[in-house]
């Protein structure tokens, strides 16, 4: 069987939106529309298909971020928003120019995402039900996610810097 780059995205932007949405049952819709009999080796040879989309998408984009000259490891934060970038003529130097952490709101989409929690409350303790969140072991590749070891070396830095200014004051 084969699959078309349109499935393959549609895919790609329909699992980014809804990530409980399985490779299976995306699988099963197409051999139903299609009038294949579902056989399980199709769902491995999507996921195949759909790595390999991946992996393309990734090696184009990293080639029109070159032709354009955003290759640089820290160009997003040097083109960053210029309203949060300006700098204003007599504007004092700091230490910093720019502090961002956001988390895209993911830690709320995971409380959304449980199971109901359970009837009873066990020593006075009310306990969420189970993620079900879509375990992603993927590597997210590329400079506009951090790697966790970058993000654990960061936050020392700045627990390090914290301690040097509470200690100064």
């Amino acid at each position: 069987m084969c699959f078309t780059t349109r499935c393959l995205e549609l895919y790609r932007v329909a699992s980014s939106r809804t990530p409980q949405l399985a490779k299976q049952g995306w699988v099963k819709t197409l051999c139903d529309y299609q009038q294949v009999a579902y056989r399980g080796t199709l769902v491995s040879q999507f996921t195949i298909a759909f790595d390999v989309y991946l992996s393309v998408r990734r090696a184009a984009d990293r080639r029109v971020q070159a032709a354009l000259g955003r290759d640089k490891p820290n160009w997003r934060m040097e083109n960053a928003c210029p309203a949060c970038t300006n700098k204003q003529p007599r504007e004092p130097l700091m230490k910093h120019k720019i502090f961002v952490t956001i988390d895209g709101n993911e830690s709320l989409k995971r409380f959304q995402r449980r199971k109901a929690a359970p009837d009873y409350v066990e020593h006075s303790l009310v306990e969420m039900g189970d993620s079900v969140e879509r375990v992603d072991s993927r590597n997210g590749r590329g400079d506009y996610i951090l790697q966790p070891d970058v993000v654990n070396r960061l936050a020392q830095k700045t627990e390090t810097f914290v301690q040097d200014v509470r200690v100064s004051q």
